[in-house]
Order: structure tokens, then sequence, then C-alpha cells
């Protein structure tokens, strides 16, 4: 592929200089990658208890002169101004005609075929109160194969910590290692040997990372994007030039639930956006066993007894609603939170793909649903890119929407 992903990584952790300066440099560390000839557009929402909130906007590149100003009004005048807000919350890798529902497809339709614009496709990330969303301008349809959506994904999950880390970075270092895992100071968190050990680990990875640019999705698996749930690792240069690498506190904002401990709300947390094992694992520097642990604990915790509970309850949990349990009355396949209402499966998909669709909804990997199916990874992934073209998406956050919208 073009570009350097490994790049948009290492300015992605530049702590120096101002969030506009740091966002114009980001933007051009992903043009080489994005661009395909008609620019990229970068534009910010700010995340409110009253719905999503313009922020700014701004353009890279061929696009159109009004794009930036054709895009604000699009996120202004979406009919369903919620979709807008779920999009900016997260941090994926994202597509502009396999995200709408069908009306907010419609609006962007008028808006961007003014412009020769029929899809965009790029990341959004956010930390909580920002969304921001990078994408490139498409005179076509967006169509990526699964591991550069795996990779994009990745590196979207990056952006989320680094916007977190620069917006609220508070105290010292709790650690600072040479680019060969030495360990030259560690603060009282830092201390213990396991503590140490893993951090020597990630830095290590981080630097193998660097020295496997030509292969980007495996360089980009290499750089997880948090150390034990809480440290990011930022590069710190000396008067001299001399590089060293300092670990920050930068744990995942979660609500305050009293029953689990702060790994396990940072698990539900992101399991709750539709983030599977695989993924949670990347981003909290865990591995996909820790965390299927510790979300059982957490199921169990709050009495739920599975994860779809949770996708559908945490919100309900997160504003201290202690009353939340599932509807016993609904299928086991579509369990649905207090208030909701259950969906019929999309006629679109066949029956083992309507089965899949709704494992994926409820955060399944796919090679947890190749188990359960009795068939190969490589068979569930074709499978997964199938319904994601059926029903014209590019997440399983958006396929969880799809089955809810039915």
């Amino acid at each position: 592929m073009k570009g350097d992903p490994v790049a948009i990584l290492e300015v992605c952790y530049a702590l120096g200089g101002d969030f506009d300066t740091w966002l114009d440099d980001l933007v051009n560390a992903l043009q080489p990658s994005l661009d395909v000839g008609l620019g990229l557009v970068c534009t910010g929402v700010r995340l409110t208890s009253s719905g999503p909130q313009h922020a700014f906007e701004t353009t890279w590149g061929n696009a159109p002169g009004n794009a930036g100003e054709l895009i604000r009004i699009s996120q202004q005048t979406m009919p369903d101004p919620s979709e807008v807000m779920a999009t900016f919350a997260s941090s994926r890798f994202t597509t502009a005609r396999g995200e709408m529902s069908e009306e907010n497809l419609q609006r962007f339709n008028e808006i961007a075929s003014t412009v020769g614009v029929r899809d965009g496709a790029g990341v959004v990330f956010s930390d909580g109160t920002l969304g921001v969303l990078i994408a490139a301008l498409l005179p076509h349809k967006a169509r990526l194969a699964i591991a550069e959506r795996r990779m994009w994904s990745r590196i979207a999950i990056h952006l989320s910590h680094a916007l977190r880390l620069r917006r609220r970075i508070t105290g010292p270092p709790v650690a600072v290692l040479a680019p060969n895992g030495r360990m030259l100071h560690a603060e009282q968190d830092a201390l213990p040997l396991p503590a140490r050990e893993l951090l020597r680990a990630h830095v290590k990875q981080v630097e193998r990372a660097r020295t496997r640019r030509a292969d980007a999705p495996s360089a980009v698996a290499l750089w997880k994007g948090l150390v034990d749930g809480r440290w990011s690792l930022v590069d710190r240069f000396e008067s001299d030039g001399k590089r060293f690498i300092v670990a920050l506190e930068n744990p995942i904002g979660t609500p305050p639930i009293a029953q689990l401990s702060p790994k396990e709300r940072a698990v539900c947390q992101l399991a709750a956006e539709g983030y599977p094992n695989t993924s949670i694992a990347y981003a909290l520097g865990s591995k996909p066993s820790t965390v299927g642990n510790q979300l059982s604990r957490a199921l169990q915790k709050l009495r739920l007894a599975k994860r779809s509970d949770l996708v559908r309850t945490w919100g309900l949990l997160a504003r201290g609603d202690t009353q939340v349990s599932p509807l016993p009355e609904v299928d086991d396949a579509l369990v649905v939170a207090r208030g909701a209402q259950a969906s019929r499966p999309l006629p679109q998909l066949t029956p083992a793909e309507r089965e899949i669709a709704t494992l994926l909804a409820e955060g399944w990997s796919n090679s947890d649903i190749a188990r359960h199916r009795g068939v190969s990874p490589r068979t569930v992934a074709n499978q997964v890119q199938r319904i994601f073209d059926k029903l014209g998406v590019s997440s399983r956050v958006a396929v969880q929407n799809a089955i809810e919208r039915g």
C-alpha cells in the first residue's frame, strides 16, 4: 500500500506543539495512504449531552473548494443526528456509504454529488468529548480488504488514545526507558518487576514495528494501543537529539461502576462499543484470553447472562441505573435492555448469514464464530465480508445498528 502507517503512529504520539499543529501533521501523514486524488477532509464534532455540535472542518489536497462547508452542512442537517453522535463517539475505520442510515445517506448523496464525490473512507476517533474524522473523498464506493480494514481500525484506536492523552495529560512519566527496552527510571506504579517487564516488552515491540514498515499490517499489529490498559508510550528527545521512551498515564475513561475493577470497566466499555475481544486486547495491550476472562467476571458481577446484555445495558449502568436486566421473553439471540425493541433478522441475508450477523453484533470474533459453527476462520471472514457487502456497511458496530433497525 502507499504511505507509511508506522509514521502515522509516530506522529500520533508526538506531543510537541498545539492541537492544530498536531492535526495538520497527522493529516499530512495520512494523506499518502488515503488520498486518491480528491483530497482529504478533516472535521470535528463536540459530543455533548444535548447532541453533536460542529467544532471545525478543513480540507487538504485537491478537495473541492466547498467540500469542507458541504461536510459541515451535511452533519448539521442529517435527519437522524443521533447517528452523527454515535459515529463520532467511536474509533474505527469508516466509510460514508457503509455507516449511514438510508435517510442520512440520501442527504449525503444530495450534497456530495454536487462535487463529484460518491463515498468517503477514513478513520474516526474520539476521546469521549470530541470526535474527529479524517477521510478521503472518493469518486467511487469504498472497498478495502479485510486485513487492510483491520489495520486502519487499529490505527484509529491509537488515534483515540493519542487524542485523549494530548487533551488530558496529567503528571510526569511513570517510567523512562531506552529504545532497547532498558529501564532508566520508574515511579511507584512501574517499580514492581511484572510492570517493568511489561513496559520493556512493549518498548521492544514498538521498536520492531519501526523496522517492519514494508509490511504495514504486521508492523501496526506489533505496536499495541496501551501498556497494561493504562500507559501510553511516547518518544522524548533530549537537546542533543538522544531519544528516550516515556510511559504516561492514559487510561480509558469509564463510568465509576463500583462492582467492577478499573480493568474490567475498560474491557466492558470497549465491549459495549462493539469491539471484539481481539480488538479490546489490542487497545489495552493485553491478550484476548485475558480480556475474555475479565469480561466473564464483569458479566457475573453485573448479573448479566451474556455479552449482548452488556452491549444493550451499559448506557443505563453508566448512568447509575441499578435496575437493569435483560427481557426474559425475548429470543436469546436478540436480548435487549429495558425499553428497547426486538427486531426481526434482515431479509436480505441467508439463515447462516443472519446467525453470523447476530454473533457479530454480540461481539464474537471470527475465530469464536468459526469454532461455534465448525468451519474455518477464513470461511467466516468471507461470510462476514458478504454480510458487509449485502448490508452496505463496513464495521461490526454498523452490523449491530442494521439489525436493530431491522
